[in-house]
């Protein structure tokens, strides 16, 4: 059988799979946004900040690895519970729509909804052009204005 043309794809296929990163890879982000906050190009406040940094490093940089990986951890597992969630409703959604839609008749012709026939171009005009509006040119009203005893509209 062939799957639904009409399946989710933003559910069901591309989806990346997050991972929980490595130790390894946490410790290099935090050595990288410890040493830009220690080297910065203000002349007062960096020494200010290095003395901070040697200070504080004392095992806190490990311990704040392993909070980021079992928070990152948790989020992989909910966001796999919650894919597989939404995967199992797709599916019970769509078996039960093929189970309420009645096959047609043989005899019986499937009509598909038109959508109404839209004109192309300039809208037509909704109000009647008043007679102050003059489009001659001046040079060409005088010339046509001159024999004429009606009036434009």
């Amino acid at each position: 059988m062939r799957p639904p043309l009409e399946r989710n794809l933003a559910i069901t296929d591309f989806t990346m799979e997050p991972r929980v990163p490595t130790t390894e890879e946490v410790m290099n982000n935090l050595r990288e946004a410890t040493y830009r906050y220690a080297n910065m190009a203000d002349p007062k406040e960096s020494p200010a900040r290095r003395q901070r940094v040697l200070s504080d490093e004392e095992g806190l940089r490990e311990a704040t690895a392993e909070k980021i990986i079992a928070t990152a951890s948790r989020n992989v597992e909910e966001a796999r519970i919650e894919r597989s969630l939404s995967q199992d409703l797709v599916l019970t959604q769509q078996k039960e729509n093929a189970n309420d839609i009645p096959p047609p008749w043989p005899n019986q012709e499937v009509s598909t909804p038109t959508a109404p026939k839209r004109h192309c171009g300039i809208p037509g005009w909704t109000r009647r052009m008043s007679a102050n509006m003059d489009f001659h040119m001046p040079h060409q009203s005088n010339q046509h204005n001159e024999g004429e005893t009606h009036q434009r509209f």
